[in-house]
Parts: C-alpha cells; sequence; structure tokens
C-alpha cells in the first residue's frame, strides 16, 4: 500500500513541475528570440580576455531585459535548495541555471561560468556561475551562490558586493 501511495505521490509531484514548467514556458514564449553566431560569442569572451567552450551550431538569446526577468523567476526557484557541498553547489546550481534556461525560454545562451572568487575576508575559491549572452552579445555574470548577483561584465576581473572575481572561462550549449 505504501508504494502506491509513494508511486502516486511522485506522479502528482511531476506533474506538478511538468505543468509548472510549461506555464513558464508559455509566459516566456512572448519574447523575441534572436540567433547569435559562435563567432559572435567567441569575439565577446576574447574582449574580456577569456576562453569559451562551444557545445552547439547555433546559439539563440533575447534582450537582457527578458533574460533577467528569465534568470530571476530561475533563481526563485534555486534558491529554494540548500547550498550541499559536493552534493548541491555551485556548479549545480549554474548547471540548473543553465537548464532552466533552456527549458522554459529555448535560450541556449546562459552559459556555465569558471571563475576564481576572492572573498572580503581573503577566503579564495574557484567557483562555478553563469554568463548570459544577450541578443547583442553583451555578457552578464548571473551568481546564484551571490544572492542572484548580475553584472554587465567589460572585463576579466571585476567586484559585485563582496566577491572580486576573476574569469577563466564559458562552457555554452
Amino acid at each position: 500500500m505504501t508504494d502506491t501511495i509513494t508511486k502516486a505521490k511522485r506522479t502528482i509531484s511531476t506533474l506538478s513541475i511538468s505543468i509548472g514548467y510549461q506555464t513558464l514556458k508559455n509566459d516566456f514564449a512572448k519574447f523575441e528570440i534572436s540567433k547569435i553566431t559562435g563567432k559572435q560569442i567567441t569575439d565577446a569572451c576574447n574582449a574580456i580576455g577569456i576562453s569559451n567552450v562551444p557545445l552547439d551550431a547555433e546559439y539563440y538569446s533575447t534582450s537582457w531585459d527578458n533574460y533577467k526577468e528569465i534568470v530571476e523567476t530561475g533563481y526563485d526557484i534555486i534558491k529554494n535548495f540548500k547550498w550541499l557541498e559536493d552534493k548541491h553547489d555551485c556548479e549545480n546550481r549554474s548547471s540548473e541555471m543553465t537548464q532552466f534556461c533552456s527549458r522554459t525560454a529555448l535560450l541556449n545562451t546562459c552559459a556555465q561560468l569558471y571563475c576564481e572568487v576572492k572573498t572580503a575576508n581573503g577566503n579564495t575559491f574557484m567557483h562555478w556561475a553563469n554568463c548570459v549572452i544577450d541578443s547583442s552579445a553583451n555578457l552578464y555574470i548571473v551568481d546564484c551562490d551571490n544572492n542572484c548577483a548580475m553584472q554587465k561584465i567589460t572585463s576579466r576581473n571585476f567586484t559585485i558586493g563582496t566577491w572580486t572575481y576573476s574569469l577563466v572561462h564559458i562552457r555554452i550549449g
């Protein structure tokens, strides 16, 4: 009997998640999507001195204003899952944001961003955040582990709040 109840709960949960994603997908369908080239992405990365690992043949994006709304919605979901070292940490959360943008808005330009972070108290660590490439090929950091910090990237090294970032590369696709 408990197996049947457990399976029923899982089915209801799965349907709820599927309906939620479909609702978001329908809402985000209002956003204009533009195609950008891999060369535009590579040029934007080269301009700030970071490498990129492209995985797709074509890239789809939207304006920063639209993207901001999408990632804020994704963060509203991601922040509800505790950060757990080696189980659900920065690379998992970065991956979730990438998947969220792809799944709900059909955008493959929310890349995973690998960087070194130094905090105000002197701690230094390697970190995964996200790099959004908008329809004009501008780069923006989105960091779920720094209260969804968002900022246009104009150089390889910059500070947001008490975190200083040194960007290494992006993985896009």
